[in-house]
């Protein structure tokens, strides 16, 4: 929900490179991290519109 940036989330997990944090997400779930939040943000955003 943007509540972190990719090097807190990295600091977090013990990744020292944001970069190689991007490359590992990419590889696992075929979608780069700030895509990933995007999207999730338009499904917030869908949600909240539907339940007005």
């Amino acid at each position: 929900d943007g509540r972190y940036r990719i090097g807190e989330i990295c600091e977090m997990i013990g990744i020292s490179s944001p970069s190689y944090f991007s490359k590992l997400f990419f590889k696992q779930f075929d979608i780069t991290p700030k895509a990933f939040e995007k999207q999730c943000q338009e499904k917030r955003r869908d949600l909240a519109q539907n339940n007005v």
